[in-house]
This record gives structure tokens, sequence and C-alpha cells, in this order.
């Protein structure tokens, strides 16, 4: 996807889903309904009381993926 970087943290993926439905002109609700879940569910996730789950990712079209780094010195 041109434009997107090829890695989100989830405050980039509420920004990108934000970004979505201001350009599509769609309410919260709709945009929801339309991605196949709750409103109340994408509520919490954009007011960052969720970490995005499965729904949310598949939708987006993301995967969550998981690594380790090493404690700083």
């Amino acid at each position: 996807m041109a434009g997107i970087p090829l890695s989100l943290d989830a405050d980039m993926v509420r920004s990108h889903i934000r970004t979505k439905i201001e350009a599509l002109r769609m309410t919260q609700k709709a945009y929801a309904e339309m991605c196949g879940y709750s409103e109340q569910y994408l509520s919490d996730f954009l007011n960052g009381m969720r970490a995005p789950g499965k729904v949310i990712l598949d939708a987006e079209d993301l995967i969550a993926v998981t690594y380790y780094e090493y404690k700083p010195d």
C-alpha cells in the first residue's frame, strides 16, 4: 500500500483508521458496521482502551507480530 509504512504500532493503526473514517465521511458506527464489529469496540480501540484485536486487524488487512528486544544496558 503506497504511503503506508510496512509496520505500524497501535497508535499508528488508530490514526490510520481515523483518517479512513474521515476520508470516507462515515460515522464511527457506520465504519464499524461496514467492517463487521461493534461501534463500542471501535470506540474503545480508538480511545486507547483496547489493543487492536483480530477483528480490527482482519478488517484492516493487518497481522499482529510479536518480537523481543534485549534490555538496554
